[in-house]
């Protein structure tokens, strides 16, 4: 068994790591076993990590994830530490040429027979300091890009919450990575960012809090990249619709490999900090109704989520998307959701309109059936 331990999980960082980890296992694949603070793994050799590796990166090279973070805040540190140690000091600081390097250097270690006992090395432990082993590998000053705390509640002024009863006074700055856990966290961003501008940044990370399992990673995989396939390079328009649309695309996979939260930053000079509280995108009897509702009628509602951003539809989706849900929730009865979408479909007079939506009367009554069904499940205790 190999041991990988997470930083807190609490904080930014670990949501990175645990997610590239999660997805590098994905391509192997490999039974596992997570707890909020480490992955347990079956022991896998060095040609099996090597070859997932590279199956991670093309994947991501080739669009099927998010989108390339920015690093111009890192690019000092990381020129200084990853670059000039792998010859490419010269080269531009972005996560192609950390990509690159990282998969050659992975590439020499599987050849010497080396690359497993030092991955087992470098997530050997966590402390205060950081990765120190695998920062005696390759020394990587904690990256602004990884640094941002997650909760409020555990903010110390230039630090993390690292746990016991006094907060740590560590400055995020002497928070010591190193080559694996530096260039997996990016790898991480990746696969996860799926808008940006020049003020903000929002990402998408699987998170649940404990798992296990061969299959759940295919379907963690799957799941991610539908989601960030469908929000990617959109802004984050409304939580109702995110969620409706998240629920729909995951339809009929485990629940645990559904659980999506969204994680939104604020670009600065610096240093770049949490502007948004984690946002859960998992929503028990909204689950319920997706993976009861009729296929056809599934697509055409994920179809009109995604037309959140036409400013002719962006209200109605919204509202669409509301009704649903509360009456997922038992807040309000199908019946009245029933209404509130006829009114915007087939009871109007724009027939226009009523196109673009594309929802009849008979995809109407299939949400009403779907809506009775996931209620009557979780009144009767699922």
């Amino acid at each position: 068994m190999i041991d990988f331990y997470l930083p807190p999980a609490p904080t930014f960082l670990h949501r990175a790591l645990k997610t590239s980890l999660l997805l590098v296992f994905s391509y192997i694949p490999i039974n596992f076993e997570m707890s909020e603070d480490k992955i347990v793994t079956e022991k896998f050799s060095d040609e099996d990590f090597k070859d997932a590796l590279q199956d991670f990166i093309n994947d991501l090279r080739e669009g099927k994830y998010g989108l390339k973070p920015l690093l111009r805040a890192d690019a000092s540190r990381i020129r200084k530490s990853l670059l000039s140690k792998w010859g490419l000091e010269f080269e531009r600081v972005n996560v192609l040429t950390i990509s690159t390097g990282y998969m050659k250097y992975v590439e020499e270690l599987a050849k010497e027979g080396k690359l497993v006992e030092e991955l087992r090395r470098a997530f050997s432990s966590i402390s205060d300091e950081g990765y120190v082993e695998d920062s005696k590998i390759i020394s990587v000053p904690m990256l602004n890009k990884l640094a941002p705390e997650f909760m409020e509640g555990v903010r110390v002024f230039g630090g993390i919450y690292m746990g016991g009863s006094v907060p740590s006074r560590m400055r995020f700055s002497r928070m010591k990575l190193g080559v694996h856990t530096a260039c997996l966290g990016i790898l991480g961003l990746w696969s996860t960012l799926f808008y940006a501008d020049e003020k903000t940044e929002h990402y998408l990370f699987p998170n649940p809090k404990t798992l296990r399992g061969l299959i759940i990673l295919d379907h963690i995989k799957g799941n991610l990249k539908r989601v960030i396939g469908a929000l990617r390079g959109r802004p984050f328009m409304g939580y109702w619709t995110a969620l409706l649309l998240t629920s729909l695309l995951t339809a009929e996979t485990p629940a645990i490999s559904r659980i999506i939260e969204i994680a939104s930053l604020s670009k600065g000079e610096k240093r770049d900090d949490i502007i948004r509280q984690s946002l859960i995108l998992f929503n028990e009897s909204l689950a319920l109704f997706a993976d009861r509702l009729e296929e056809n009628t599934r697509l055409k509602l994920i179809t009109l989520c995604k037309r959140i951003l036409d400013p002719d539809l962006k209200d109605i989706v919204i509202k669409i998307s509301k009704s649903i849900i509360l009456s997922a929730e038992g807040v309000i009865d199908p019946v009245r959701t029933a209404y509130n979408i006829a009114r915007y479909t087939y009871l109007q007079s724009n027939i226009n309109l009523e196109k673009t939506i594309g929802l009849t009367s008979r995809d109407v009554n299939r949400i009403v059936e779907a809506l009775r069904y996931a209620w009557g499940k979780i009144k009767a205790g699922g």
